[in-house]
């Protein structure tokens, strides 16, 4: 299963809510007494970044994918974010408070009176500590990478086993959905192109089937980060820390742990870093010291493929709503992962690479 942005169901909570975020706005509302607050807005929640805090809020909506339509619901996603996050980043995730409004009718934060919201409250880092901005800045040494494959092996490592037997079949679903949003979408895609990533991608289902079924029922398949891209990724003391794991459906993020890696490997391909992710790859198999991961690399081209066709069916619904010039970003990053997830599909040539020396040089 995957998840796709589409137009939410409109709740009276969502409505009762905009008081909360007209408070979250104001810096006179913070103990921290911030200069200013910013304000991040995802299609389910609300940041606010004031001073060196962060408090984020579940808007009051409904998803195919997640449901956060009462208070109740809200806090329930709060607390499982931050039970999800905390152990991987307890340097950013600090805890769940309540707004409450007080007896005087005016709201607060962790007051002592009613909650009528809550909130993740998290410590806040620079901007450009995010992997996406330090990529692009190539400030980050190799040794760094090494790091971050170790980080991902280990979160692995502790993340809960789902043994089952539907390995295949839940890529399948994740195919079918790709190739339904990819045909929605007529005026921006090619009707053979969109033939083509169905047909390559059924092929590689196909020939990856029994690998996938092996390792679902060999305990490959693990509730894990689901969101693993390079804007969930901090730099802090120049050490990896994964945080903002998906917390909102447990199957998006019970996945082939290969299928994880995917989405980092494919993110950092996109920024023209290919040795990196190479090198990521690499160091992650050796951590495993695994055999079996080795074999699971039949269906990397597959998970790929499905991770950047992913990006580009949230692209394609962006763009549907998009205005101004986000139109024609939308536009470009829309085509430019699709082309990439067939791309990925590719059968490759083989090649054979010989090395020569002398003898014991290694």
């Amino acid at each position: 299963m995957t998840y796709q942005a589409q137009n939410p169901a409109v709740f009276c909570d969502e409505i009762q809510q905009a008081e909360v975020i007209e408070f979250l706005r104001q810096p006179a509302s913070y103990h921290c007494d911030p200069e200013h607050v910013s304000v991040i807005e995802t299609h389910a929640a609300l940041v606010f970044l004031a001073g060196s805090e962060v408090f984020k809020i579940k808007k009051a909506v409904a998803y195919s994918y997640l449901d956060f339509s009462t208070l109740k619901k809200r806090k329930h996603a709060c607390f499982l974010e931050l039970s999800i996050n905390q152990p991987h980043a307890p340097q950013i995730y600090l805890g769940v408070v309540a707004i409450t409004r007080e007896v005087n009718g005016k709201l607060k934060i962790d007051g002592d009176g009613d909650a009528v919201e809550w909130a993740v409250h998290m410590q806040r880092f620079p901007a450009d500590a995010l992997l996406e901005c330090a990529v692009e800045t190539h400030k980050l040494k190799p040794v760094f990478f090494d790091r971050l494959a170790d980080e991902i092996a280990r979160y692995h490592k502790k993340a809960p086993q789902v043994v089952s037997r539907n390995g295949a079949a839940k890529m399948a679903a994740i195919v079918d959905q790709l190739c339904q949003a990819f045909r929605a979408a007529p005026d921006l895609l090619l009707h053979q192109d969109v033939d083509q990533f169905a047909a390559s991608a059924s092929s590689r289902l196909k020939a990856a089937g029994s690998l996938l079924n092996e390792r679902s029922q060999q305990g490959y398949v693990r509730r894990c980060h689901g969101d693993l891209h390079l804007g969930n990724i901090v730099v802090l003391d120049d050490q990896p820390v994964l945080f903002d794991a998906i917390e909102f459906n447990e199957e998006i993020a019970t996945i082939d742990v290969l299928y994880d890696v995917a989405y980092l490997l494919m993110d950092i391909g996109r920024h023209s870093m290919n040795a990196t992710a190479n090198q990521i790859l690499n160091r992650y198999l050796a951590d495993t010291g695994d055999e079996n991961s080795i074999q699971g690399l039949a269906a990397l081209p597959l998970f790929l493929a499905c991770r950047a066709g992913i990006r580009s069916m949230v692209a394609i619904t962006r763009l549907r709503q998009a205005h101004g010039p986000d139109i024609e970003t939308d536009r470009a990053e829309a085509l430019g992962y699709f082309h990439a997830a067939l791309d990925y599909l590719q059968t490759q040539p083989a090649r054979l690479i010989a090395a020569g020396g002398y003898s014991g040089t290694g």
